[in-house]
């Protein structure tokens, strides 16, 4: 197991210091949780390594009942390396999350993830788990046992 850890620092190691290497390819998403119930916050971190043709970032979540997109000038190869989007409470569906570098030269770059948000499911009971700790199946004005 070290061996492989090794052997993946020094990979790392050789794609972001070895002039030749392109920088576009460590252009990576990642989305916590990307299974989730409605209610929870779900946060988007991009990696894109200072290149200095990237020029523009953005950060899409799409799905039929919802969007949200942000867009974040990069500044060459004086940028940062990680950028982050919190989606805050997004309704059930699912989405496209991605991420698309607009570069100097024209043309673009991106990578996409998915993302699950489950909602409550209509007529069912409330699980029993969740009905202690959020009040799911008491009627107004009863008392937690």
């Amino acid at each position: 197991m070290g061996h492989a850890r090794g052997w993946r620092l020094t990979l790392l190691f050789c794609t972001l210091l070895i002039p030749g290497v392109r920088a576009e390819e460590g252009f990576t998403i990642r989305v916590s949780p990307e299974v989730c119930y409605e209610g929870c916050d779900v946060r988007v971190v991009v990696r894109v390594p200072p290149d200095a043709g990237n020029r523009a970032l953005t950060i899409e979540a799409d799905s039929p009942m919802y969007f949200r997109g942000s867009e974040i000038d990069l500044s060459g190869e004086s940028a940062a390396l990680l950028h982050t989007l919190t989606l805050h409470s997004p309704p059930s569906g699912e989405y496209v999350i991605r991420a698309k570098v607009a570069r100097a030269n024209s043309t673009t770059r991106s990578t996409q993830r998915t993302l699950h948000v489950i909602g409550p499911l209509e007529g069912l009971p409330p699980s029993s788990s969740c009905a202690p700790r959020c009040g799911a199946g008491r009627r107004p004005g009863s008392r937690r046992q």
